[in-house]
C-alpha cells in the first residue's frame, strides 16, 4: 500500500495558529501609526522639497519663496514684481495632517500664527518667509519646528544663508 505525502490538515492547522500568534505580537510593536513616525515622514517631505525647490531656483535663475503657515506650507515663485503660487505638480501647496503644526523662527522672531491668514490683504499673503535665490542661497536663516499633538518628541530643520539646511529630533528618545 501506497501512503500519500504531505502535510495533514491538523498540521497546517496549528502551523497557521502558530504564525498568527507572532504576527498578533509583532505587528502592534512595529507600531506604524506612530505619531513619531509621521512627524518624520513630514520633515523628510519638507526637507526634499526645500532642496527640490532649491535646485528649481538654480536651473531657471528665479527666485523661489517659501510661506508658511501653522498647518501647511507654499511654495511661491517672484514673476513680474510679484510672488505667485508656484505651477508645479511637488511644489504646491501642502497642508499638514490635522495633528501635526509648523512653527517658523526667523533671527529670534517666532512667527505669530493666531491671526488667520484671511485677516491680511491677498497681497500680503502671498509673501513669502523664506526665499531660494538663483545661486543656491537662501534668505533668511530660519528654523523650523514641526510638532504634533500627540507626542512630546519634535523636530527642527535649520536652514542657513548658504543653502545648507540641518535636520535635528528633540524630546523622547
Amino acid at each position: 500500500m501506497v501512503r500519500a505525502r504531505g502535510f495533514t490538515i491538523i498540521e497546517i492547522m496549528v502551523a497557521m495558529l502558530i504564525i498568527g500568534l507572532i504576527l498578533g505580537i509583532a505587528i502592534p510593536a512595529i507600531n506604524i501609526n506612530n505619531p513619531e513616525n509621521q512627524l518624520k515622514e513630514e520633515v523628510t517631505r519638507l526637507v526634499a522639497l526645500i532642496d527640490l525647490a532649491s535646485q528649481e531656483s538654480i536651473l531657471n535663475s528665479r527666485m523661489i519663496g517659501i510661506r508658511t503657515y501653522s498647518d501647511q506650507y507654499e511654495f511661491l515663485v517672484l514673476e513680474e514684481d510679484k510672488w505667485k503660487p508656484l505651477d508645479d505638480n511637488l511644489l504646491t501647496r501642502r497642508k499638514l495632517p490635522e495633528d501635526i503644526e509648523l512653527e517658523l523662527q526667523i533671527e529670534d522672531y517666532l512667527e505669530d500664527y493666531s491671526t488667520s491668514e484671511l485677516s491680511f490683504s491677498e497681497e500680503q499673503q502671498k509673501v513669502p518667509h523664506i526665499i531660494l535665490s538663483g545661486i543656491g542661497e537662501l534668505t533668511p536663516p530660519f528654523t523650523i519646528n514641526i510638532k504634533s499633538h500627540s507626542t512630546e518628541t519634535y523636530f527642527s530643520i535649520k536652514g542657513y544663508e548658504n543653502g545648507k539646511l540641518e535636520t535635528e529630533k528633540h524630546g523622547s528618545n
